[in-house]
């Protein structure tokens, strides 16, 4: 008996593992449908800092942030609610005004309920969900083409649809016509919305989102989530602090630090987006194709979907704070309430005037090796303190195959900012090894003494420190002088390679521009201002004949590397519990609980610690 019960636990063990890899397969082939993973984190982090919440909060939000994707599309234990809160299928303004009508309501509800239980961790994870459909909204609707960047191209807008909801004085009918992506076979929930005269949502290469830096319309698209998710937060609050007017719990929440560890997640979110493989034009989700890596994500997914699920994800299951969003049903379209729930905009006295500084990275180079796998990390500061700043994390590109497309974006609050302040930037190029740890690129031979504030002193010969002037566009340290725009970009050589960048920055304002357009897209638009975001009148390279050629020789390679280690897991599952079981049958037989020693590898050990690494401070 006790021989059958190890060779049960045995099976059982084998059984798990077979799903696991099956889990990995659809991870492989599932695709992404929203803001790509790093941009979400990024906007995260972005607007919650301007609210001063704390680090591990944060952290939290993005994981959580990601779990919407992750259990919407690519899992084999979907939360079918999820789907609706990346606002598809909406088909025309009343249907965008009726969604945003029930949403808001929803929320507020949801949030005022929430306060007075004093159920915090739930408090933190609906303002992470709806922050999701909040940003979503503006890369999944044709909002930017019917709100475009024309008369001053030297600011961005920010006139939200919150910001018209926000006005009682906005005559609401008198918005352009407004709607969002169609659905494929992906949104199981949704796909009968779709009608054949909408846009589909698309990838990299075609339909209306613009999830990506390789997408045209991506960086109005980007600032107008940003400014929605402040307005949000800050509607947030004011829903919190009317059901406890004592700000306790707005307090808790912003410096919440409960028992959840978020790093586990917040690593997988990286890695799994940054090396999935979903076709020949998706090869990874963090930012942009180009890093997907079957050979590394192999080894990854492996260790991480075999693991038991941490306190963060149970916690969310179990909440399903989704429900609390989604029902009454946001999808119900009655007509538009003559007076309906407002969001009112975020005055600039409270926040003060905004900024964009973005650093564009135009080409990098590894010495004598032509197919290195690079990835960029730049800090960028913006405040008086050592929180205010902000690491991005770019994508890894492999040189050789296209040029880099890395635009890091920081908003900054520039309230205290006089026409002499200068923010802080440090810029890193990492290469991405397959075996032993990731090593820097060293670009800068020659580093120019002189004095950085708190975090941004130099950590590692052969980065760039230096300090940004965003009204002069000027820098100072180890690049000097103005380098603003593609036609003035900067060299720096080091021993190891060389990078290519420039630095450049743009107000955030309410009357950068008022125009309105109602043609549909692809018809005679008004003049588009150009933007730092690559490809933004054209095709990313990957999207070309000759791009899609290199991409599909890259595509065959990745399966014939999967297919031989998956074809040696697949035996070892099959025969290694009964071999080994076998052999230990003696031990088993005397001692139940020596069972487990059958196969220990299945059992998932201490959960991937060797791969864990501390991402929170990178996003």
């Amino acid at each position: 008996m006790k021989y059958h019960n190890c060779y049960s636990s045995t099976l059982y063990n084998y059984s798990r593992s077979v799903g696991c890899v099956l889990v990995l397969l659809l991870l492989v082939v599932d695709g992404a449908h929203c803001f790509d993973t790093g941009h979400h984190a990024d906007l995260l982090r972005s607007s919650l800092q301007l609210f001063d919440f704390d680090n591990k909060a944060i952290q939290i939000m993005q994981a959580t942030n990601w779990f919407t994707d992750l259990y919407s599309f690519g899992s084999l234990n979907p939360i079918p609610n999820l789907q609706y809160l990346h606002v598809d299928t909406l088909r025309n303004t009343d249907e965008v005004l009726c969604y945003w009508s029930h949403f808001i309501e929803n929320s507020k509800n949801a949030t005022i309920t929430l306060t007075k239980q004093r159920d915090y961790f739930k408090l933190i994870t609906l303002l992470s969900l709806t922050l999701h459909a909040v940003e979503d909204f503006y890369s999944h609707s044709n909002w930017v083409e019917t709100h475009p960047r024309t008369g001053s191209c030297d600011c961005f807008r920010t006139d939200t649809l919150f910001y018209y909801l926000g006005n009682p004085e906005w005559d609401l009918s008198e918005l352009p016509q407004i709607f969002t992506d169609g659905c494929d076979a992906q949104c199981s929930l949704l796909e009968e919305r779709s009608q054949p005269w909408m846009i589909l949502h698309g990838g990299y290469c075609s339909g209306i989102n613009k999830d990506s830096i390789v997408r045209p319309n991506f960086q109005e698209a980007y600032t107008f989530a940003f400014v929605a998710s402040i307005e949000w937060i800050n509607a947030t609050k004011s829903w919190i602090m009317e059901a406890d007017p004592s700000g306790h719990v707005w307090e808790t929440i912003r410096t919440f630090d409960g028992k959840e560890d978020p790093i586990q997640d917040l690593t997988a979110a990286f890695r799994v987006s940054l090396w999935t493989m979903t076709g020949v034009t998706n090869m990874g989700h963090w930012k942009g194709s180009g890093s997907g890596s079957t050979l590394r994500g192999l080894f990854f997914y492996m260790m991480w979907i075999i693991s038991p699920n941490s306190a963060l994800v149970n916690n969310f299951k179990v909440d399903q704070v989704d429900k609390d969003i989604v029902e009454p049903f946001l999808y119900e379209c009655v007509p538009y309430p003559s007076s309906p729930p407002r969001i009112y905009p975020v005055d600039e006295s409270i926040l003060g005037p905004l900024s964009m500084v973005v650093v564009r990275t135009v080409n990098m180079h590894q010495n004598l090796k032509d197919y290195s796998r690079l990835y960029g990390v730049v800090t960028v500061g913006g405040g008086e303190k050592e929180g205010d700043d902000q690491t991005f994390i770019e994508p890894t590109q492999i040189v050789g195959i296209e040029e880099p497309y890395w635009t890091t974006m920081r908003f900054i609050n520039m309230t205290n900012k006089k026409i002499t302040d200068t923010i802080p930037i440090r810029y890193e190029l990492w290469q991405e090894n397959l075996i032993h740890a990731n090593s820097l690129v060293n670009v800068n031979s020659n580093p120019r003494p002189y004095e950085l504030p708190y975090s941004h002193a130099r950590p590692l010969p052969g980065t760039l420190s230096f300090l940004f002037n965003p009204t002069t566009l000027t820098m100072f340290g180890d690049i000097n002088g103005k380098h603003s725009d593609i036609n003035n970009t900067y060299f720096a050589h080091g021993s190891d390679g060389y990078v290519q960048l420039y630095v450049t920055a743009f107000p955030l304002s309410r009357n950068c521009s008022n125009v309105f357009y109602n043609g549909d897209i692809g018809s005679d638009t008004p003049p588009q201002c150009e933007n730092t975001a690559p490809f933004e009148n054209g095709l990313p390279p990957i999207c070309t004949p000759e791009g899609e050629k290199r991409a599909l020789a890259e595509f065959r390679n990745s399966i014939l590397i999967l297919t031989l280690p998956t074809g040696v897991v697949v035996l070892t599952l099959f025969f290694g519990p009964i071999i080994h079981c076998w052999r230990k049958r003696k031990a088993c037989f005397s001692n139940e609980r020596k069972c487990g020693c059958c196969w220990p590898w299945v059992r998932g050990g201490n959960r991937q610690v060797a791969l864990l690494e501390d991402f929170g401070d990178d996003f």
